[in-house]
């Protein structure tokens, strides 16, 4: 599934948790592809680069909405 970053700045995390190691910060309208959901963190690739990690599912939205 193809998702959008929603926040002007997002944390691309190591593990889902809010206090893992940050991996890199996504731009807002950044796209990316959720491999896996992990309650209300989702596994995501970054569509550039294909790095991967995990970001807090609300500050993703479909293109759609």
């Amino acid at each position: 599934m193809r998702l959008w970053v929603v926040s002007p700045v997002l944390n691309l995390r190591e593990a889902p948790t809010s206090s893992s190691r940050i991996l890199r910060k996504l731009k807002e309208n950044q796209e990316v592809e959720v491999l896996e959901v992990s309650g209300p963190w989702l596994k995501i690739k970054v569509k550039i680069d294909d790095v991967t990690g995990y970001v807090y599912s609300s500050y993703l939205k479909s293109k759609d909405r």
